[in-house]
């Protein structure tokens, strides 16, 4: 086929499927303008799902629309006549969690894809999933009665997902044999944000979409917070939450992925690099090197030597706005920043000692690191130690600056990944 014949083609196309569609819009709109259930459901037949590929021109990617048609029960939508502007625009008045209850062939608990809304005399006016009438039952399978429901505390519960903040009405099964709240909320992927009595969770999938999102756009947790807001109606008071969950669930998926869920003696038997990943390319004993390295001739020996390289960051300043008692540290050097608590206690010691002037030549990070204005600051920035052939991180070998790059700071980071991860 040549390419004039083929963008033909695609224009036919296109004019068929707009035509189709627009066909199909105003016998919806006719049956809403009649209401009656049952001449909507002769014009458009049973329930069904419509698949449309829309062609948008030649040349252009198309796209997929998916909606449903069939006798839908909507007794708060208007009557849009068909040549009114908001013909166009009348599938918004569908919200999407009406059409998830359509969808028999999912069993998880599913959501609207935009902000529900219902006809409030002229105008669409914003209403929650609770409003609509969503209740959920936890602790049992899709379809199953629950005979002793208990409403969250308060009959008041907030779902944080990816397209919004929800309010639901949600039921937890206080049977005989039922699990804690918790556990009911875990099962169901939703992440609660307290185990006493939660009024709150966040879908699994929102906080792995937050945990790849700063990763690859440096996105903080209040601006992340501020799009779920403008999502729903620039409302709500769900941050302070929504950072615990953060916080929680990273440091969980962390032991998860160095397998410690599961360890028997638990997490606190773990050994304080047991989550970080070593250089691929580096020299390991026991992983890639021979059995017997240490005695290789010394004409040789020089193939199995540690590189390291130290460095620091003045530019990851931490203001002093919290304590270690109102926002403790979940992991305790099983990665790349050392122990806090040793570290801290080891500051404290031999912290005070004077600082040595460097002889090298405009070494301000040094020299100048007691004249450094650290005023209101718990840290002016972060030392590591590296690998300095391939530049990755150590294992426990990150840690806070108080005054520049001094030595008592360096020395511990040093020596604490030559301790932890170096055979002699």
């Amino acid at each position: 086929m040549g390419r004039r014949r083929h963008d033909k083609e695609k224009e036919k196309w296109y004019v068929l499927n707009a035509a189709y569609q627009a066909s199909q819009r105003q016998k919806i709109l006719a049956g809403w303008q009649q209401g009656s259930a049952a001449q909507l459901q002769q014009t458009t037949g049973d329930l069904h799902k419509h698949i449309s590929h829309t062609i948008t021109g030649p040349g252009h990617v198309s796209t997929n629309t998916e909606y449903f048609v069939g006798p839908i029960d909507m007794p708060n939508i208007p009557a849009v006549a068909p040549d009114s502007s908001l013909a166009d625009t009348a599938y918004d008045a569908i919200d999407c969690a009406y059409m998830d209850y359509l969808n028999e062939t999912d069993d998880a608990p599913r959501k609207r894809n935009r902000t529900a809304g219902y006809w409030n005399d002229g105008y669409f006016s914003h209403a929650t999933l609770k409003f609509l009438g969503l209740r959920i039952q936890l602790g049992h399978a899709c379809g199953e009665c629950c005979y002793n429901p208990s409403p969250a505390f308060h009959d008041n519960f907030v779902v944080l997902d990816i397209n919004g903040v929800h309010e639901v009405a949600l039921d937890f099964c206080a049977c005989q044999l039922a699990q804690s709240h918790a556990i009911q909320l875990l099962r169901t992927q939703w992440y609660p944000s307290t185990i006493t009595a939660p009024q709150s969770a966040a879908t699994f999938r929102l906080l792995h979409h937050f945990h790849i999102l700063s990763f690859e756009s440096k996105v903080s947790a209040f601006e992340y917070w501020q799009l779920l807001a403008c999502l729903t109606n620039n409302t709500g008071d769900r941050y302070e939450a929504l950072l615990r969950m953060i916080k929680q669930w990273q440091n969980i998926t962390l032991l998860k992925w160095s397998g410690l869920g599961h360890d028997p003696a638990s997490i606190h038997a773990a050994m304080p690099d047991a989550c970080a990943l070593l250089c691929d390319a580096c020299l390991q004993p026991g992983k890639n090197m021979p059995d017997d390295w240490q005695t290789a001739p010394p004409e040789v020996r020089w193939k199995f030597a540690l590189f390291l390289a130290i460095d620091a960051n003045f530019r990851l300043a931490r203001k002093n706005v919290s304590s270690d008692v109102v926002d403790p540290g979940l992991s305790r050097g099983w990665s790349y920043f050392v122990e806090d608590c040793e570290f801290k206690s080891f500051l404290n010691d031999a912290g005070m000692l004077p600082q040595e002037k460097s002889m090298c030549a405009s070494h301000s990070a040094v020299n100048l690191a007691d004249t450094k204005n650290a005023h209101g600051l718990a840290a002016t920035g972060v030392g590591t130690v590296d690998c300095a052939r391939h530049n990755l991180k150590r294992p426990c070998a990150v840690g806070d600056l108080q005054k520049g790059e001094r030595y008592v700071n360096m020395d511990y980071l040093l020596f604490s990944t030559l301790q932890h991860t170096v055979t002699s």
